[in-house]
């Protein structure tokens, strides 16, 4: 938003830097003339490298600056996991016109909530409102794709409705746009389709191990839902051994790892895994996993402590 609080006309030449990891898009020097006491807002499409290491989440300082030395410097932060705009998406968002400054006295509002449950059916109400001083007619108000042409009184807001299907999970968006001679605005809301939380769990051991040997036990996570699980709580037990992890949560990918020395294993030898969770609601879920370990011995005094650590499995 620029402003001109001189009495008189004033133009202004405005750049935008940003890091090596940001391109922007289409022109970035631009020259805007301001009448006195009047606003107009300008924008700048910003594309990020699509090489970024997803593991870790960026903040990106961006600074705009006037020929005359005036400047401004703000921050966005980019993460996995969070609402992504297309090229095409942007372009729904893009204002032709920045001459219409009357575009500021209008007001849009969507009462959406900030989750919708998969598979979900929503009545999303959308208004619009002149917070201005002037009479507008024929506005084209559009909310996706379902449009209707409005008048609006000063201070009157009208409301519409449109009906929103859940069938991806995910960050999800709705775009509402007003547009006549006077005015352009657009606007986006986003929301999330939550699924269940869902985790893959795998468990790899040693197809056969020698006895006395160091035993490792690694269990790989990964997240296989858009919902993130919460409280997850990994808990493998075997022959005179029991361990177990506790995780905040689980956002990507997690690898456990287990080193077990000189475990009383018999000849076959279960090792029992069990993966539980919840989600944001507290719902639990829970898998359970069951392989075995052969295990084989070189001296036959070592065949005779596997023979015994059978009948010791009993009394612990």
């Amino acid at each position: 938003m620029i402003f001109n609080n001189k009495n008189y006309y004033q133009a202004t030449t405005l750049q935008l830097a940003v890091p090596k990891e940001v391109e922007i898009i289409e022109r970035n020097k631009r020259t805007i003339l301001l009448a006195p006491g009047e606003r107009k807002e300008t924008y700048w499409t910003l594309k990020l490298n699509e090489k970024l290491d997803d593991k870790y989440w960026y903040e990106f300082p961006i600074s705009l600056y006037s020929e005359k030395n005036n400047s401004v410097t703000d921050s966005f932060r980019a993460e996995k996991g969070q609402q992504i705009f297309t090229f095409d998406e942007i372009k729904q968002l893009e204002v032709k016109s920045e001459d219409k400054t009357y575009s500021q006295k209008i007001s849009f509002d969507c009462k959406i909530p900030k989750t919708i449950q998969l598979k979900d059916i929503q009545k999303i109400p959308c208004s619009i409102k002149n917070t201005g001083n002037q009479n507008l007619k024929g506005i084209n108000f559009c909310i996706e794709e379902i449009c209707g042409i409005v008048d609006l009184s000063i201070n009157q807001k009208i409301t519409e409705e449109i009906t929103v299907k859940t069938g991806q999970s995910g960050w999800q968006k709705i775009f509402v746009s007003a547009e006549n001679g006077n005015i352009e605005k657009r606007e986006s809301y986003e929301y999330q389709v939550i699924d269940k939380p869902l985790i893959f769990a795998e468990v790899i051991l040693p197809e056969n191990l020698e006895y006395g040997k160091t035993t490792n036990i690694k269990i790989n996570l990964k997240k296989e839902s858009f919902t993130i699980p919460k409280s997850i709580k990994v808990l493998v037990k075997g022959p005179g051994f029991e361990h177990v992890w506790d995780l905040n949560e689980l956002t990507s990918e997690q690898g456990l790892n287990l080193q077990l020395n000189d475990p009383p294993f018999s000849f076959n030898n279960k090792i029992i895994t069990e993966v539980s969770w919840i989600d944001q609601e507290g719902k639990e879920y829970n898998k359970v996993m069951i392989k075995n370990i052969k295990v084989n011995s070189k001296k036959f005094d070592e065949d005779i402590k596997m023979f015994f650590n059978i009948f010791a499995k009993f009394f612990v």
